[in-house]
């Protein structure tokens, strides 16, 4: 499988499974309409790894989705929106082939590793 980004040694986690059939997801877009850059990883976006405890470097590699729209209602209505970064919740469609997908975490939080060959974009729409 070949990603979007290159990963590093050990990428994507032994959690992580194919997308088995068409699944929905959801991302919060910086815009009024989703951009290749929305689908940029933390790595891809800032240039460098950050040092934390919930997320490793290969998590940093990866795509923040969310399971449930309540998760990503949370962060949108969060502090950490707090000067408008995000101005708008995509539902995007994940199919066979997009990718690798780590499991739900408690707050529905997913990390995806797209594939070089899915396009988030065109499988991505504006629900809130």
């Amino acid at each position: 499988m070949e990603f979007r980004e290159t990963l590093p040694d050990g990428c994507p986690h032994d959690t992580a499974r194919d997308i088995p059939a068409p699944t929905q997801k959801y991302r919060l877009i910086e815009g009024k309409t989703p951009t290749e850059k929305d689908f940029d990883s933390f790595f891809k976006r800032k240039g460098h790894y950050v040092k934390s405890f919930k997320y490793d470097h290969c998590d940093q590699n990866g795509v923040s989705l969310y399971a449930k729209i309540e998760g990503a209602e949370m962060l949108f209505k969060g502090p950490s929106n707090s000067e408008g970064r995000w101005q708008s919740i995509g539902e995007v469609t994940l199919t066979p082939g997009a990718g690798m997908l780590d499991p739900e975490r408690e707050d529905s939080h997913q990390t995806w590793w797209p594939t070089k060959d899915f396009d988030p974009v065109a499988n991505c729409r504006i629900v809130k």
